[in-house]
């Protein structure tokens, strides 16, 4: 068993415990090792600014101390609370989460009061649950390690064991993604790590070579890579001219403004459902000159939503 891996058990175990001591039978049972290896990883874990204690019944985690005994001045909890801040505006789930509740402890907005329960978040607990996955991927990562996993689409069940090299994991458009090689391919394949199920790190080794993110993601209007890569050209009306043109949608992108106010926008990505969804939401504020694809597309798609409309028995619009 690899010691990152092996570590990472470890501690998954502690903080499981919730301060309940494991004795080293226990420890040593679950994760097939040596009482010898469990001291040497619990050192490691020490030496990581882990507040692990013993005593002759076992091992425990210390809860972490109160932030606010640290004396903080007013100007300490202005600097942390405003890098925090930053930290929720990225809109990482799991993070934005983290760092919300140090602001708390920090600021005393939301102090636990008697010895009331708290309710159980669900929001915490499915984050938490994330959180354990990206770890995971991230050790195997490092460590080079192929992993295995169900993957749950929505709508569409799957069972299949998946087998893979993991490449890069990162955060775009409100979720975790996962970019790995499967066993039986020599093709990148994109993952999203919410739809991961029973993950687990293998003893197989495998040689990586390096990747561009940045390169990997340069067809795509966001992040997916699939579907022919075109020259796109698109008329965007005066009234949201000025919104489309104040940002940077992607690298290739080329602006010229018209006399009437209005702009075409010209960019060079995959045409797939991404850029579809950002082109209906301007509506019939911006018109697709090419590819013949995309307007394909816009025009199938139109088509679709004013059937829903004009049928007034439609199910959809009844249980609006």
């Amino acid at each position: 068993m690899l010691a990152l891996t092996r570590i990472l058990q470890l501690l998954e175990m502690l903080l499981q415990a919730g301060g309940r001591k494991l004795a080293s039978a226990e420890i040593s049972n679950k994760l097939e090792i040596s009482r010898r290896q469990i001291i040497r990883d619990i050192d490691k874990l020490r030496d990581e600014g882990f507040n692990i204690r013993s005593d002759m019944n076992g091992y425990w985690l210390e809860t972490a101390p109160d932030l606010g005994s640290f004396g903080l001045s007013k100007f300490d909890k202005f600097v942390i609370t405003t890098g925090l801040g930053r930290i929720i505006d990225s809109k990482d789930p799991c993070l934005s989460r983290i760092a919300q509740e140090i602001i708390e402890k920090i600021t005393n907005e939301n102090p636990q009061t008697g010895s009331k329960e708290k309710p159980v978040d669900e929001f915490k607990v499915v984050y938490l649950n994330e959180i354990k996955k990206i770890q995971k991927i991230r050790v195997a990562i490092d460590s080079m390690v192929v992993i295995n996993f169900k993957y749950e689409r929505p709508n569409k069940p799957d069972e299949k064991l998946r087998k893979v090299k993991p490449y890069e994991l990162f955060f775009k458009r409100h979720a975790y993604y996962m970019i790995a090689m499967p066993e039986d391919s020599d093709t990148l394949i994109m993952y999203r790590v919410n739809r991961m199920k029973d993950i687990t790190l293998t003893r197989e080794r495998f040689v990586r070579k390096p990747i561009d993110l940045n390169s990997h993601l340069s067809n795509a209007f966001e992040i997916m890579i699939t579907g022919p890569v075109e020259d796109v050209e698109i008329l965007f009306k005066k009234s949201v001219a000025p919104f489309v043109s104040e940002l940077v949608w992607h690298s290739t992108q080329k602006i010229t403004k018209n006399d009437d106010g209005s702009i075409i926008f010209k960019a060079r990505v995959a045409i797939n459902h991404e850029i579809l969804r950002w082109v209906m939401g301007y509506g019939n504020e911006c018109v697709v000159a090419k590819p013949e694809q995309l307007k394909q597309m816009v025009i199938d798609q139109t088509k679709l939503m004013l059937e829903d409309y004009l049928d007034q028995k439609s199910p959809n619009v009844i249980n609006a």
